[in-house]
């Protein structure tokens, strides 16, 4: 997973990773990257997210994502992005985004 990654590259890779997997290094690289691509192309993000509602394995991802490793300013801008520009049928997700964020920003 990289910046470079397309959203659906992501949920595909997202898809396929063992639980086990998101720990120490890695993870801190697969948090950055999600959460820094919410706030580049939300549209992305949200075309992915719309596509796959019902699976929950990718949302789990993006919201273990969201946590105090990350740069403030990654966290507020996906924030942002998520109390603004969230279409009326993903309100319940971007909710949990704004807990994460918040939380995040506590710590």
């Amino acid at each position: 997973m990289t910046m470079k990654s397309s959203w659906p590259a992501l949920y595909l890779a997202a898809a396929a990773l063992p639980n086990r997997c998101f720990d120490g290094y890695f993870a801190e690289g697969i948090s950055d990257t999600i959460v820094r691509k919410m706030g580049q192309d939300w549209a992305g993000f949200i075309a992915v997210l719309s596509a796959h509602r019902a699976e929950e394995r990718f949302m789990s991802l993006v919201l273990r994502s969201i946590n105090a490793t990350l740069d403030p300013k990654d966290i507020k801008l996906a924030a942002h992005r998520a109390t603004t520009e969230c279409p009326e049928t993903l309100k319940k997700q971007c909710f949990f985004i704004l807990e994460k964020a918040a939380a995040a920003l506590r710590e």
